[in-house]
């Protein structure tokens, strides 16, 4: 039983070694993905966000229903 001891502690010494290499890696890669996923969500908050006033945009609404009431004054017809 001695023998078959000895190599059940020496395989699982090197399985455990290999997982601890396996599960640093995954953390460095976790942590790292993590980080560049934040940096992309704070960059990208700020589209999410509503925009304020947009004057241009008003101005433009405002010209387009000018123009829509001269042209339903226009097709009035004239006074008898």
């Amino acid at each position: 039983w001695k023998v078959y001891r000895d190599e059940a502690i020496q395989y699982d010494d090197g399985m455990l070694k290999s997982w601890n290499n396996t599960i640093d890696i995954l953390l460095t890669f976790s942590g790292l993905f993590s980080a560049a996923v934040t940096a992309f969500v704070v960059e990208s908050y700020q589209f999410l966000q509503p925009r304020g006033f947009d004057f241009g945009s008003a101005l433009y609404a405002l010209a387009v229903n000018d123009t829509a009431t001269l042209r339903s004054l226009s097709s009035l017809p004239e006074h008898p």
